[in-house]
């Protein structure tokens, strides 16, 4: 079984949405293709260069992930209920 296959087979046991799998197939598969090496054979430097060509205009890199990570908001702003 693939690696990404035996991911995914994974995330269906632990009881993930559809979506939440499709997504991440999607994902592992896009940057399987556009890594130098196999997929587990990545280094931190490969997906550090893979992260560094997401850059869109303005120097910002992109986001291309099914859904971008956001930092929590800060202690005092979170309801205390």
């Amino acid at each position: 079984m693939h690696a990404i296959d035996a991911h995914l087979e994974h995330l269906r046991l632990l009881g993930h949405s559809a979506a939440t799998i499709y997504g991440r197939a999607t994902f592992l598969n896009r940057l399987a293709r556009a890594l130098p090496v196999a997929l587990l054979s990545a280094t931190g430097a490969h997906l550090g260069a893979w992260r560094a060509g997401l850059a869109v205009p303005g120097g910002q890199p992109g986001c291309r992930a099914a859904r971008p990570a956001f930092p929590a908001p800060p202690a005092e702003t979170r309801f205390r209920g």
